[in-house]
């Protein structure tokens, strides 16, 4: 008498509607068994997908098998797709279960695996089992991109959120307390780049919120925070956000602001890998006894590293690195503006400050807008319903959409006139005049950008030091006297600004004119220089 283990699978509430149950699954095995004398040795129950053989309790059934104690010589399935729903899987399954002496075999459509025909029928169950697998796949990703072009989140509600669902059956994500709270203090801590991300991470780990570090970085890159959701389409490879039906944690300009800060943290931490501060001015410097740019690096002296600034291979020039960075430094302490243009400095900061403003206030003028365009859906929609035109769900369901889009618009627009805030207009020309103070406190990377300004390309180190190194704008501007007045006759960077504001060149033209003075030959490029400095010290 043949031994067998009944094996019964179901993996989803549907395949038991349709006649898959266990419990009608183990009434046909067992007909089968007491009609065609086969003992039953136990009977093994899976909830699981067949894609694979990665199932729990099909590994536990394998592993008894593989003992060879049971004395159980085939296993016993309703139907082939409650086996695998893979061919290739299948065949090297069914392979390995007769290595060990064990057959398989189902109620539905039993096969003799010594004819070529059942062999041929077997194919094709496999087959089909796998289209259907297929199918079956193809619909639900379908499924899934629609409800997500419909703005619904789909699956476990992300950090912050909990999945709710409605009185009809309507699945939706809300906002979960305290994580909610905690989140929107990340972002808003993270935005003011004040703290890197990874002490905001700790700072919030702290009071409470429970997520990895990874996680965390993940979180802050993530549009549903903000009311999107992000959309991929596996066919076209294109990605896109639409905004989502669920409530925002955040508004749109913070969740934007955030990825600046988190971009411009990534190039800085890229940067800084390779950009030492005791070679700061490497790469801005040539050789003056061969002309070659000038590298640098360290030497290990008894008690520490000494930097240099040297030639390549074949050229043995070499200078030590703290004392030129010195000599720069020294440079900047003594720069001190002369009138006109301190007071052009003036000129370019308003206009930024104006350009800055008008931005703001049409950002704002569009936000009043959208406010007032829902508004009037919430009016129109209070009509229709005092008429009848639509039922008091529809109206409910209106005037909540539109009330949360108007907050929304509210923080938008408290937002921006918080970010928006940046190092005081007014200070600006003073800084000018203490751009010692401003070079000491700034970065690696503003500091190069700023010597970048001061300094023509490649520039030969000269035993005068800065003052025979300088540009020529910079020469005039701070009315550095020279005997090297060639050294700086390049044009720095002029192509970079398309247009000329004339006044600006007026301005000039004008002081010079009262003062009967002589005017610079080379005042566009002053005008360049001055509204780059400016610029970078606005921006910090």
């Amino acid at each position: 008498m043949p031994t067998a283990i009944l094996y019964i699978r179901v993996s989803t509430g549907a395949q038991a509607a349709r006649g898959y149950s266990q419990r009608s699954q183990l009434d046909r095995l067992e007909k089968y068994c007491r009609d065609n004398n086969v003992k039953i040795y136990d009977t093994v129950y899976e909830d699981c997908s067949a894609k694979s053989f990665n199932r729990p309790e099909w590994k536990k059934l394998f592993s008894l098998l593989k003992t060879k104690k049971t004395g159980v010589d085939m296993l016993l399935f309703t139907s082939w797709d409650r086996f695998s729903r893979s061919i290739i899987d299948s065949y090297t399954m069914i392979e390995k279960l007769k290595a060990l002496g064990v057959s398989v075999q189902t109620v539905d459509h039993p096969v003799d695996f010594n004819t070529v025909e059942s062999k041929y029928r077997l194919a094709i169950h496999f087959a089909e089992s796998e289209a259907e697998n297929a199918r079956l796949s193809e619909r639900v990703k379908r499924g899934i991109l629609k409800a997500k072009q419909e703005g619904k989140w789909i699956g476990k509600a992300p950090l912050g959120y909990q999945n709710r669902q409605t009185s009809n059956g309507m699945k939706y994500i809300a906002l979960k307390e305290p994580e909610a709270k905690l989140l929107k203090k990340a972002f808003e801590e993270v935005a003011k780049n004040i703290f890197s991300v990874g002490d905001v991470y700790s700072q919030i780990v702290s009071e409470g919120l429970q997520c990895s570090r990874s996680n965390f970085f993940r979180l802050l890159k993530n549009p549903i925070y903000c009311g999107k959701i992000r959309i991929s389409e596996s066919d076209t490879g294109r990605e896109y956000d639409i905004d989502g039906v669920h409530e925002p944690l955040i508004s749109s300009v913070l969740f934007e602001k955030v990825q600046e800060v988190i971009e411009m943290r990534q190039r800085k931490t890229s940067k800084r890998k390779i950009i030492c501060e005791e070679l700061i001015l490497r790469g801005f410097l040539s050789c003056p006894e061969c002309g070659k740019s000038l590298t640098g690096s360290a030497s290990k002296g008894r008690s520490k590293k000494y930097h240099y600034y040297h030639c390549h291979p074949g050229c043995h020039f070499r200078r030590r690195a703290d004392e030129v960075n010195l000599q720069c430094v020294e440079f900047l302490k003594k720069l001190k503006a002369n009138e006109p243009y301190a007071a052009l400095v003036g000129m370019i900061q308003e206009n930024i400050k104006t350009a800055s403003d008008l931005k703001n206030e049409a950002e704002r003028a569009q936000k009043a807008s959208m406010v007032e365009r829902f508004s009037d859906k919430m009016v129109n929609a209070h009509d229709l319903f005092v008429k009848g035109d639509i039922d008091y769900d529809d109206y409910l369901l209106i005037q909540s959409n539109c009330k949360r889009q108007i907050k929304t618009c509210v923080e938008e627009v408290q937002q921006l006139a918080v970010l928006s805030k940046t190092v005081p207009f007014q200070e600006v020309s003073c800084i000018l005049d203490k751009l010692y103070d401003f070079y000491k406190e700034a970065s690696i990377e503003v500091k190069r950008e700023f010597i970048s300004y001061i300094l023509p390309e490649k520039t030969t180190l000269l035993e005068g030091g800065f003052d025979e190194m300088i540009n020529e704008p910079t020469r005039i501007v701070f009315n550095i006297k020279s005997s090297n007045p060639k050294q700086g006759d390049e044009d720095n960077g002029a192509g970079s600004f398309q247009v000329m504001d004339e006044k600006y060149l007026a301005f000039i033209e004008d002081y010079f004119t009262e003062k009967k003075m002589a005017q610079p030959a080379n005042v566009k490029n002053i005008v360049i220089f001055l509204k780059k400095i400016t610029l970078l010290i606005i921006r910090g």
